[in-house]
């Protein structure tokens, strides 16, 4: 595949060799056109970040393409912050002015508890618009307390409301907040996402 070595390098400073081996696969079945070619920009989505935009697998030209409106946004914090979510959503992308919207892409989580586990009896987080509408599904608080690196990845799930110049955080759904932990505990977001118009475009 034409460029295979250049991406090969770029992919495996990002990605796991799990998920290396997903878009070596994915690669693959285009260079084979086991996908017909109408479906293959949909099913090929591997955005890539470099810098604070991304690339996009181009099955038509065979080569890895800037895809601009994609950004990224990363925030820490702190073992308190993250024991406060349900009374303190943190904001992780910032609104982005009037008739805008923000369109969630996905989430990357490192929740470091390696000084200390968390607690949390059902207290589950969500990204949600600032609005309360929900950017994703409920977020599994036992895939996030204990006392390790705890990695996960955040897909997208389908919105139908008004979300115009609304920002994205995370909150806690639970009844109580996290409990334990340590100061020197972190959790680290970053958010893929892009800008969009809210009011009627051509």
């Amino acid at each position: 595949m034409s460029g295979g070595r250049e991406n090969s390098l770029i992919v495996s400073e990002i990605f796991t060799e799990e998920q290396r081996e997903e878009i070596r696969r994915l690669a693959e079945e285009i260079a084979q056109a086991k996908i017909p070619r109408q479906l293959r920009r949909e099913r090929v989505s591997g955005e890539i970040p470099v810098g604070g935009d991304a690339l996009i697998w181009d099955a038509d030209r065979g080569r890895w393409s800037p895809l601009t409106n994609i950004r990224f946004k990363d925030t820490q914090l702190t073992n308190d912050q993250v024991k406060a979510f349900r009374a303190a959503p943190i904001t992780l992308v910032p609104a982005p002015g009037a008739n805008l919207a923000l369109v969630f892409v996905r989430a990357w989580i490192v929740a470091d508890a390696t000084a200390g586990a968390w607690t949390a009896t059902d207290d589950n987080l969500v990204i949600q618009y600032s609005g309360g509408t929900d950017a994703t599904d409920g977020i599994n608080d036992g895939d996030l307390l204990g006392a390790s690196l705890n990695l996960m990845m955040i897909p997208e799930k389908a919105v139908s409301a008004s979300i115009d110049n609304e920002a994205l955080e995370i909150f806690n759904t639970g009844d109580n907040e996290w409990g334990g932990g340590n100061a020197a505990n972190t959790m680290s977001f970053r958010v893929w996402y892009s800008i969009v118009p809210a009011v009627a475009f051509s």
